[in-house]
């Protein structure tokens, strides 16, 4: 996806900034000079970051979206950049029931097994306490959806 042939180290996150804030066309373009205001930096810097002619460390890329995402906050896609595969950010406000927190409290036990377990195996075994980790994450887990399913049931009759 590097759209910045001539520089080498232009990364598929430059990439998307770039796209975001020079090709996409002028009605959905970003806004440089707010961005730029926002970080205290000139446009001519941030445009140097943009084309991948600056590497982007992870502290500038941390302010850079959260910028982004104060001006523009349908911008997700910065977020979704840095999430595994099959991961995708959710807002709150798009949870149409009424058990918006044990949704999101399952959502966040999910991933905090799916943590526990590639750390757990990262050495090539499951260790006591790892499984320990493991076991209790998933009790929690049983536990949110059980109340959630008895509170949908209810919903329904």
């Amino acid at each position: 996806m590097n759209s910045n042939p001539n520089v080498p180290h232009a990364g598929d996150w430059q990439s998307l900034c770039n796209y975001k804030f020079n090709v996409q066309n002028e009605r959905r373009r970003l806004d440089k000079k707010l961005i730029a205001s926002e970080l205290d930096i000139k446009v001519d810097t941030l445009q140097r970051h943009l084309n991948g002619i600056l590497r982007s460390n992870p502290d500038f890329v941390r302010d850079f979206t959260r910028a982004v995402l104060r001006h523009y906050a349908d911008e997700l896609e910065f977020i979704q950049f840095f999430l595994p595969p099959g991961f995708e950010v959710v807002r709150e406000s798009h949870i149409k029931s009424k058990n918006k927190p044990n949704l999101l409290s399952l959502s966040i036990l999910v991933g905090e097994i799916q943590r526990r377990v590639k750390e757990a195996h990262e050495d090539g075994h499951v260790d006591k306490q790892e499984f320990r980790g493991i076991d209790k994450s998933l009790r929690s887990l049983r536990q949110v959806a059980t109340e959630l399913d008895e509170k949908i049931r209810a919903e329904v009759r």
